[in-house]
């Protein structure tokens, strides 16, 4: 992501300025872009996370279970603070984690989840967001939701400067100069501008796949019971509905795509298929990132967990044997 990042910013500076200190100009132009856009959403994370939705923070007095479940697994994942809690006005089922830091996170759900699930998949549920929460990984998508952003400005940018640039150097004088290279560099700098966007966008959805399979594998971890995911995803899956207020790059916060426009297994997938992540957790022989890891292997035929996950619980092990 940050190979195209710089390369964006190089194409808009080299729009900007056809020469090679103008690629310096456009890192600089990018990395202010990119300032000004995490800055936005640190000021007020909850105003950018909630535009357009209809949300509420919960006191505990409010829906003292959810809280209960909350503080529950957010002890059983050893974070440092209770997140806070957000219920969204919204009748499709669906969750998600957000913050910078596991001090400062949040974890909000539907009004149309908590109608549908039981203790015991709300308790699933809720795991699977505090995993996204300990594994840092509302601040990474946060960045690289920020950086996609950054990468399509600047895009944009640079395709109104080129087609500017083609226009305005369409002259008798500029032909006599015959400037082919500077031509030939605008077209990369376009191809660039084109290019970059779309494959930001795979990068992005790929990390947020990669990272669904870790947080469920957490969540069986925390709960110890793989089925109240399992069961919990089988029904949100069964009453999946398109959440219209839901901005795309948000969408791989969501515990299931929230936007339900792309086909089930693509490289544009927000989130692996549900129906792999159930059969997975219905195919562990115990509450391991070992028994999730075989699972996998044997439901989709690779390795989804971080050899560190796995190196980590057999260290544990292995103190727990000689203690």
């Amino acid at each position: 992501m940050f190979v195209l990042f710089a390369g964006t910013s190089a194409a808009l500076g080299f729009a900007i300025v056809p020469t090679e200190e103008g690629m310096h100009i456009g890192l600089g132009i990018g990395t202010l872009i990119f300032l000004i856009l995490y800055l936005i959403y640190a000021a007020s994370p909850t105003a950018v996370v909630f535009a357009n939705m209809d949300a509420r923070k919960l006191s505990r007095e409010d829906l003292p279970i959810l809280h209960n479940v909350v503080e529950e697994m957010s002890i059983a994942a050893g974070l440092p603070k209770v997140p806070d809690v957000y219920i969204i006005n919204e009748w499709a089922p669906n969750a998600f984690a957000f913050g910078r830091s596991p001090e400062k996170a949040g974890i909000a759900v539907t009004a149309g989840l908590l109608d549908l699930l039981t203790r015991d998949e709300l308790q699933g549920v809720v795991a699977h967001e505090v995993a996204h929460i300990k594994n840092q990984d509302t601040r990474f998508m946060t960045l690289m939701a920020v950086m996609l952003g950054a990468i399509v400005v600047m895009a944009d940018l640079t395709w109104r400067l080129v087609r500017f640039q083609s226009v305005s150097s369409n002259t008798d004088r500029d032909r006599k100069q015959g400037n082919q290279a500077v031509t030939i560099a605008l077209l990369i700098a376009l191809l660039v501008s084109l290019l970059a966007p779309i494959l930001a966008q795979i990068i992005y959805f790929a990390s947020s796949r990669r990272r669904e399979y870790l947080a469920d594998a957490c969540a069986a971890v925390y709960t110890r019971y793989p089925e109240g995911l399992a069961s919990a995803l089988e029904k949100i899956e069964a009453q999946a509905a398109e959440m219209t207020a839901v901005n795309r790059a948000a969408a791989p916060m969501f515990i299931i795509n929230p936007l339900a426009v792309e086909g089930a297994d693509s490289i544009f997938s927000t989130h692996p298929p549900t129906e792999k992540r159930i059969e997975i957790l219905r195919r562990m022989a115990g509450g391991t990132f070992t028994a999730y890891e075989q699972a996998a292997r044997s439901v989709i035929g690779r390795s989804v967990l971080h050899r560190s996950a796995l190196m980590r619980e057999a260290q544990m092990h292995s103190e727990s044997a000689r203690a």
